[in-house]
């Protein structure tokens, strides 16, 4: 009890120490804007750095303190923004209300524009997304044009929400780089480190050089400001775009470096899967196996990213038994993370559709009411109109139905041309990757005991290609024209086969060997093909061999 009451001594001295500081920090601006109560603008100057402090200064003052209503729709913005920045629980946007509508009438447009963005933060931590962008929308139409902070954290927070709503599109890209740009402008170096470590989590997905880049970049300036996490998340973010790039040896060397240099402020289980990813694509499963096991099953642990570590290590050491059902399983865990994100977007779109309901109903008010004018002016010229008008009209209307007819005749034509021209060149390609593919038996024959001559040949010989994809393509389209339109049926009836498991059926329907297959899907044995149709197999659920289910569709 006795420790109990001395902390709070100590806490609400602390407090009064706060309060007296702050008044003194008031007068000492008090030369700044008069137009509210200095002690406002003094806890504004720190609330970018010091949220915390701002916040219980805001606290120990309470509403009660100011009587103006500038003053205290100033007091509710603040009030919004420190909880805001120190994730403090807030139930309802009537706090921050208090500042949009009276900002919106006073013409103070910097204080207007940051109330309409925590009006969105509010509305984005109560789960309303949809209703948070049209706040950030409208704080970006309505900050001055040299406002470069405040349009940089719209378009930041515009960004965050458009990427944890999974949406498949670029506009958080495009968010992120024009908050980049406009921190850049205001000289907000924390804040473009922030945008330049997401640009480089995006881009590995899309563009390997951007990713780079930003990547470079976000490491150069968190050692300009000695932010070490920042540093180092950023260094196993270039480990991880090195993976995607299979350049494994770099990616053991970067995240071998944080391991040494930055354990304490990386996460520790993400660099010791991407060390066991690496040393497992480098055929090394000893190491891959040591770091592996120094791995911890937390509760905030990727499952994906767990499993497809173990997946490498099992493949590594040739156990594909396992890391098929481990693929599985991680398979299992990224349908119900895809699950989430549709209910996330269902939950936005029910939002966005009770809005537009309201708007409906307006809008089909006015088309009724249109509707009924249009009516009795019809009736009028319906009962003013003479028949040589109505007449005339119908045979304007039969001539230009007439050249309409004429018009899709010549088009139905040109079209039949165009298809006739295409089967031919399709006939045609066919026949060039028939002939390429007897090449390749032919090399195989000559070669086969010389493994490392038979990949160089074989190498040397798809390189005569100009678009290597166009030959699955081509293959695709032979098969669905000589077997009734066999491999469209497939991917339809089986989504979960990948694109290499086509290809390879499509081989099998040709009737390529083994070898020749192995030599085509890049593998080091022709054992492969059989370990293919066997999970090939048991992708699709079938009790036959594969080989029987092909021979089957194709005597059909």
């Amino acid at each position: 009890m006795a420790a109990f009451a001395n902390a709070m001594l100590f806490s609400m001295r602390g407090i009064l120490v706060f309060v007296i500081g702050f008044v003194m920090l008031a007068a000492a601006v008090s030369c700044g804007d008069a137009h509210y109560d200095a002690r406002l603008a003094a806890i504004d100057s720190i609330i970018e750095e010091r949220p915390d402090s701002a916040l219980a200064g805001l606290r120990a003052m309470g509403f009660g303190a100011f009587s103006r209503s500038d003053d205290r729709a100033y007091f509710a913005l603040l009030l919004t923004e420190a909880q805001y920045k120190c994730y403090d629980s807030i139930a309802s946007t009537d706090t921050i209300d208090l500042a949009v509508n009276h900002f919106t009438g006073n013409g103070d447009r910097e204080k207007l524009t940051r109330s309409l963005i925590f009006k969105g933060a509010t509305l984005e931590e109560l789960g309303y997304n949809v209703e948070a962008m049209e706040y950030f929308k409208k704080a970006e139409e309505t900050a001055l044009s040299t406002d470069y902070h405040n349009l940089g954290y719209a378009n930041h927070r515009m960004a965050v929400l458009y990427h944890n709503a999974y949406a498949e599109s670029e506009l958080h890209i495009d968010k992120y780089k024009r908050a980049y740009n406009y921190y850049v402008l205001a000289k907000d170096s924390i804040y473009q480190l922030k945008c330049l470590e997401n640009l480089g989590v995006l881009y590995r997905a899309s563009n390997m050089d951007s990713a780079y880049f930003y990547i470079s970049k976000a490491i150069e300036l968190a050692k300009l400001l000695d932010a070490k996490e920042s540093e180092f998340a950023s260094y196993i973010n270039l480990s991880r775009a090195f993976e995607i790039d299979s350049l494994f040896e770099k990616q053991k060397e970067v995240a071998l470096y944080v391991l040494d240099n930055g354990i304490q402020y990386a996460d520790t289980n993400e660099l010791l899967y991407s060390l066991c990813r690496s040393y497992s694509n480098l055929l090394l499963p000893d190491s891959a196996q040591y770091y592996f096991d120094l791995t911890t099953k937390k509760a905030d642990d990727n499952p994906i990213t767990r499993f497809l570590a173990e997946v490498d290590l099992r493949e590594a050491k040739g156990d594909y038994t396992a890391a098929l059902k481990l693929l599985k399983q991680a398979e299992k865990a990224a349908y119900n993370i895809e699950k989430n994100s549709e209910r996330l977007q269902l939950f936005y779109s029910e939002k966005e559709y009770d809005r537009q309901k309201t708007k409906l109903k307006e809008i089909r008010y006015q088309r009724d009411l249109a509707i009924l004018w249009s009516i009795v002016i019809v009736l009028i010229i319906v009962v003013s109109a003479s028949v040589c008008i109505i007449y005339i009209k119908y045979r304007n209307n039969l001539r230009t139905l007439e050249e309409q007819l004429s018009q899709l005749r010549i088009d139905s034509i040109l079209q039949l041309e165009q298809h006739l021209n295409a089967e031919k060149k399709l006939t045609e390609s066919v026949a060039s990757y028939i002939d390429k593919a007897k090449k390749l038996t032919e090399i195989y024959h000559l070669f086969g005991n010389h493994p490392q001559k038979l990949r160089e040949k074989f190498l040397a010989l798809l390189d005569d290609n100009d678009d290597k994809a166009q030959f699955w393509e081509v293959l695709r389209a032979y098969v669905n024209a000589a077997h009734n339109n066999a491999i469209h049926k497939i991917t339809t009836d089986y989504p979960c086969l990948t694109e290499s498991d086509i290809h390879f059926i499509c081989m099998l329907m040709c009737n390529f060997s083994n070898a020749l297959i192995s030599v085509y899907m890049g593998y080091k044995n022709p054992h492969y093909v059989y370990n293919k149709k066997k999970m090939i197999a048991a992708k699709m659920g079938i009790n036959d061999n594969i080989d029987i289910f092909i021979n089957r569709i194709c005597s059909k």
